[in-house]
């Protein structure tokens, strides 16, 4: 594909493959671009520059000096085995005579392609600013016939230079005849390497990981491994700078991992560590887009770089966060990840469920970690509500896979309020850490047919209990006031044998029995009209009914489903009836006025007859 002097482009989600340019671009060649492009989701492959470079992917005299803000971004794409010329640059990626083009490579691989130079990226004559950047990406396995196996940074003199960073990135396994199997700097190339990882790269003569031609300013390497690389010929695997009249050019290295300085100048600034295995694991999946060497155990690379580090980027190559305690060396930053937990549903029936207990981890799945899980009894208990073990939840390295624990959830017969049970993670270990959610609560709603309970009568005495009373019929209301909490008000009216919602003023009936005669009634599915007026607002109303009766309380169910339980105490025989509690309306003809305080006290009571 060929785009000449486009003012834009946007190729996204694409497959490129199988195609061959006589001379330049193989794959795709962007000639003349005066505007911003973007090349994303997608992958070039398999194509051929016969006679010239940029084997899967070239971008030529792209100048967006006059394009505020603009950028070609090259983003999540695989650019694999293509070819370029054996004596021309750039197998997978060319970048040639660019200005000011704010090229970006990132959350990519380039594997498997071929040149004289510069097997895998090269920038050449690229001037302006920002420089051209590789990030978060994988240059592996790609091979020059020449010189700078993986990447290549050429300019002409120090008037023509060529530049490009590289941040969070790894350079593995590529290899070239001569020098720079990792990477190659020509001469006015201007190269600046952090938080990246070069590792395993061979070469014939010189510079294994990183050569510097004569006439190029001292790289710049910072946070970063450069180990375990190859030049047998010369001994230099690591680090080799050609210089001029027989002085070379030193690295500028500071808190890095220079795995063996035989052959290297180096100019070590601050907090390096020189001679070191860095104990690297191989190059595989770890999490994220792009392939990366994770440290094993006991890496120098973990935790040493530098304790009062500013400007990192946010992330590490895979995307996790980049600082984790003190910043870790290379292009990945170890992190076990935190916990968390996730209950659903947090709300079921008897004899509903399962509940699902799920402990997930995130941010992070570096190590074998474990953390706790721990349930606890509320009012519901284990095994007569609910029934589920404790456990200790493990997780393998790599492993970031949800664990999903099943509570059972057990139906009774016995009628009874809502209740609740929780679950909670404790002591995480393998470096792991607790997160923002690691505990949550289950209620347990009850599935029972409501008992029928009777209202014993009142004696003239007045020592029957309230229960009967507020069973029959009740009124609560609810308000503020100072010093008295909050009052609730129900009214209920009932048949002999079934309840109807009251308005809260007395039915008139032929007869009225006095205080403390109330026959008593049955109150299965007893209904009540609970009425409240919000403050300067309107007098709402929602229908409830009563649940249960015991020795000291009744319970009421609200309509949505929750309970409000109401302490009862005796009551005495006053000179107008039974003083005690709230305003209650009975076929009978009798009224009874309870407050209620917001704990569920008495705080008032009287009983009088109905008016006639």
């Amino acid at each position: 594909m060929f785009v000449d002097d486009a003012n834009a482009l946007d190729v996204q989600r694409t497959e490129i493959t199988g195609n061959t340019a006589g001379f330049d671009g193989g794959g795709l060649m962007l000639y003349d671009l005066y505007g911003s492009a973007t090349i994303a989701d997608g992958k070039i492959s398999n194509n051929t520059a016969q006679d010239g470079g940029g084997g899967g992917l070239e971008l030529y005299d792209v100048k967006l000096t006059n394009v505020p803000g603009g950028s070609v971004r090259i983003e999540r794409m695989e650019i694999a085995d293509n070819k370029a010329n054996y004596d021309r640059l750039g197998g997978g990626v060319l970048l040639y005579e660019t200005e000011n083009a704010g090229v970006v490579i990132e959350d990519s691989t380039i594997s498997g392609n071929l040149a004289g130079v510069g097997g895998g990226v090269v920038s050449a004559l690229t001037v302006g600013s920002p420089a051209p950047l590789l990030s978060r990406s994988t240059v592996s396995g790609n091979g020059a016939l020449q010189a700078g196996g993986g990447v290549a940074v050429l300019g002409l003199d120090p008037i023509t230079p060529a530049a490009l960073a590289v941040i969070d990135s790894t350079i593995s396994g590529n290899g070239a005849t001569y020098v720079g199997g990792g990477i190659l700097v020509g001469t006015g190339g201007y190269l600046e390497v952090e938080h990246s990882t070069v590792t395993g790269n061979e070469v014939g003569y010189a510079g294994g990981g990183l050569f510097v031609a004569y006439d190029a300013p001292a790289p710049k390497v910072g946070h970063t491994i450069l180990a375990l690389n190859n030049a047998p010929a010369s001994g230099a695997d690591e680090y080799s700078g050609a210089g001029e009249y027989g002085i070379p050019t030193p690295v500028d290295l500071s808190w890095s991992i220079l795995g063996d300085s035989l052959g290297a100048t180096v100019n070590s600034i601050v907090g390096n560590q020189i001679d070191v295995d860095p104990l690297l694991d191989a190059l595989q999946a770890n999490g994220g887009p792009t392939e990366t060497h994770k440290p094993l155990p006991g890496s120098p690379a973990i935790g040493s770089g530098d304790p009062a580090v500013t400007g990192e980027p946010p992330t590490d190559q895979r995307l996790y966060a980049r600082k984790v305690g003190v910043i870790d060396v290379g292009a990945v930053e170890l992190n076990p990840g935190t916990f968390e937990l996730l209950i659903d549903p947090t709300s079921v029936i008897e004899g509903g469920g399962p509940v699902a207990v799920t402990v997930t981890r995130v941010g992070g799945q570096d190590g074998a970690v474990s953390v706790e899980l721990n349930f606890s009894n509320g009012a519901a208990t284990n095994p007569a509500d609910w029934t589920a073990p404790n456990a200790v939840v493990n997780f393998a390295d790599n492993d970031a896979a949800p664990k999903v624990f099943n509570v059972a959830i057990v139906d009774d017969a016995a009628p009874e309020p809502d209740e609740t049970f929780s679950a909670a993670l404790a002591n995480p270990t393998g470096g792991a850490l607790l997160g923002v959610t690691t505990s949550g609560t289950v209620t347990i709603h009850d599935n029972d047919s409501l008992p029928v309970v009777e209202v014993p009568a009142l004696d003239d005495a007045g020592k029957a209990l309230l229960i009967g009373l507020v069973a029959a019929a009740a009124v609560v209301f609810l308000r503020r006031r100072k010093g008295m909490g909050t009052a609730l008000i129900f009214t209920v009216a009932l048949t002999a044998g079934a309840a109807e919602a009251g308005s809260g003023k007395p039915r008139h009936a032929a007869a009225a029995r006095p205080p403390g005669s109330l026959a008593a009634q049955p109150l299965q599915g007893a209904s009540a009209a609970r009425s409240w007026r919000a403050h300067g607002g309107a007098r709402h109303t929602e229908v409830v009914r009563v649940a249960s009766i015991d020795a000291g309380n009744v319970t009421l169910l609200r309509a949505d489903g929750s309970l409000l339980t109401v302490k009862l105490s005796l009551v005495k025989q006053g000179e107008r009836g039974v003083h005690q509690g709230s305003l209650l309306k009975v076929n009978a003809k009798a009224r009874l006025k309870l407050r209620v305080g917001e704990h569920g006290e008495i705080l008032k009571a009287k009983l009088k007859p109905a008016r006639r």
